[in-house]
């Protein structure tokens, strides 16, 4: 049975609204029923935009976000008379690294959330808040500025619309840290950088040349439409809408602006790890899932399969896509972080892209960090996505890409001890039929 037809199923049989909310609260353990009151407390902090009517008939029913975010893989909730189990997509080990890297470095604000691409598979969603500790649900908050992560809807929409690719070379003027009106033509002497290196560097600069000179302001909605923003994610949590406001008549400034992520975007880490998900799954933006199978004692209602959500852009200019991506691991603004990587046991046999973005924001107030990024063992195919926003007011003690990092090393660590088990077995296996 698919979801979909789960839930009309649901929605018949049920009773009201009101009931139904009731039974489900009966049924949930203590611990989660305090959660939820915590949760519903903090709802408020901090305040956020009232998102568009979402299409509710691929959402489940009303599942307590902290009977997910503590790591529990499976949660039993007495509905319609019997008791119905949700099987979870979340790893609980992943879940605790997570959120003890949070909580030892003491953060402002994060929000983290980690992701199969192939699948869309949700294997964590972290939140933390030192200034805040009852917030529980940053990793689906939108309130965060996207920054330069706008970069790789930039990025996209040149190499689709356009012939260039990613050793196009464009040439600034000014500061490439800042966007000045008159270097934004070509007629002025400057720096020359190739499309990929500008997106490594994030220079500014250039994709103020790229948004005002080669797209324009519709072009750019355009594509981030195609990623999904102003758009309700289908989703078994309330996820956020990550917004774009932009006027077809902007100016050339405020589209260049725009280009290089200083526009008025918001994004959230779930979003974002999205986003890295579709780079490294050619184009294709899985529909994000947190359960994995519904059930009773006697049968299986529900069981999930991937569905594409959003194809980004095409397939041909993925690899162009993932180059800029690693370049920015290796030799761009992560590369502090990943520096050592080749030295690594685990992480010197992926491969690694990502993009940073920093700004300061309001809501919560301080600077936002960013780190969307993608690993990906070529041997095996298997491929994470990490999504992680820090914000701190002052004092900075972790980076996002340091944090993902570690993600990496902690989820491929397992995931080659299980692959040499199971490959055991299988030798094991045709010595005995031998």
């Amino acid at each position: 049975m698919g979801w979909k037809d789960y839930q009309k199923n649901v929605t018949r049989k049920s009773v009201s609204k009101k009931r139904l909310r009731q039974i489900m609260l009966a049924g949930i353990s203590f611990l989660a029923v305090l959660s939820i009151i915590q949760w519903l407390s903090a709802l408020e902090l901090p305040r956020q935009k009232k998102q568009p009517d979402a299409d509710i008939s691929s959402q489940s029913i009303e599942l307590p976000i902290e009977a997910v975010t503590v790591g529990a893989p499976r949660i039993k909730i007495f509905q319609n008379g019997q008791d119905v189990i949700y099987d979870l997509s979340i790893q609980p080990s992943l879940q605790k690294f997570v959120d003890q890297k949070l909580e030892k470095y003491n953060v402002d604000w994060a929000g983290v959330a980690v992701m199969e691409p192939s699948s869309g598979r949700v294997l964590a969603l972290s939140s933390y808040s030192a200034k805040n500790p009852e917030h529980s649900q940053l990793s689906l908050a939108a309130s965060f500025p996207a920054a330069s992560i706008f970069k790789v809807v930039t990025a996209s929409a040149l190499l689709e619309e356009t012939p260039q690719s990613g050793d196009s070379v464009f040439t600034y003027a000014g500061d490439m840290r800042r966007i000045n009106s008159k270097y934004l033509h070509s007629h002025y002497r400057g720096t020359q950088m190739s499309l990929t290196k500008a997106f490594a560097m994030s220079a500014n600069g250039i994709f103020g040349v790229i948004g005002s000179q080669y797209l324009n302001a519709d072009l750019l909605k355009q594509y981030a439409k195609q990623f999904g923003f102003n758009e309700s994610i289908p989703f078994e949590l309330p996820i956020e809408v990550s917004t774009l406001e932009v006027d077809s008549e902007s100016s050339e400034l405020s589209v260049a602006k725009l280009a290089a992520g200083f526009g008025q975007v918001t994004l959230s880490p779930l979003h974002g790890a999205m986003i890295a998900s579709s780079i490294v799954n050619n184009g294709n933006m899985m529909k994000p899932t947190i359960i994995d199978q519904i059930s009773t004692q006697d049968e299986t209602l529900y069981r999930m399969e991937p569905v594409v959500w959003k194809t980004s852009f095409s397939s041909a200019n993925a690899k162009d896509l993932q180059v800029m991506m690693k370049k920015t691991v290796t030799s761009g603004t992560a590369r502090k972080a990943f520096g050592r990587a080749k030295y690594q046991n685990v992480l010197k046999n992926l491969e690694i892209g990502g993009k940073t973005g920093s700004l300061f924001g309001t809501n919560p107030k301080g600077r936002n960090e960013w780190f969307v990024s993608y690993a990906k063992d070529p041997d095996s195919g298997q491929a994470l996505a990490v999504g992680i926003v820090i914000v701190n007011e002052k004092y900075w003690k972790i980076k996002p890409a340091q944090l993902s990092n570690w993600i990496y090393q902690e989820y491929f660590k397992h995931q080659n001890a299980e692959n040499v088990v199971a490959s055991q077995r299988q030798v094991h296996g045709r010595k005995i039929d031998s």
